[in-house]
């Protein structure tokens, strides 16, 4: 039910400001772009410091959720798309932080 309201004050939202929905699909891109940086830098790390591979899984996984969350605000199912957008902001929220706080390891040699 938490749901419903939820999506239904963000659509009421939306529908009230003018410009609302292309403002909001500039930073959608935006943040679309900054997810396949985020790729490229998780292959590069990867290849070039031999870091983890289990990042660019992570981030491409990342860009698919976005890419079916876009599929379903395109397709106006708010009651998927509302919900998708938290959970895709919690996650790389949740990404850049473990970034942040994760202790360095020394390097070996």
């Amino acid at each position: 039910m938490e749901n419903i309201v939820v999506t239904w004050r963000a659509v009421k939202f939306m529908a009230e400001l003018p410009g609302a929905f292309s403002v909001h699909r500039e930073v959608a891109t935006a943040a679309a772009v900054a997810v396949l940086l985020g790729v490229i830098a998780a292959i590069l790390c990867a290849r070039l410091r031999r870091d983890a591979r289990w990042p660019i899984i992570a981030t491409i996984g990342l860009l698919a959720l976005m890419s079916l969350q876009a599929f379903a605000g395109f397709r106006s199912l708010t009651a998927l798309h509302v919900p998708l957008g938290v959970f895709t902001i919690t996650l790389a929220i949740a990404f850049a932080a473990w970034t942040w706080v994760r202790s360095p390891q020394p390097a070996a040699g």
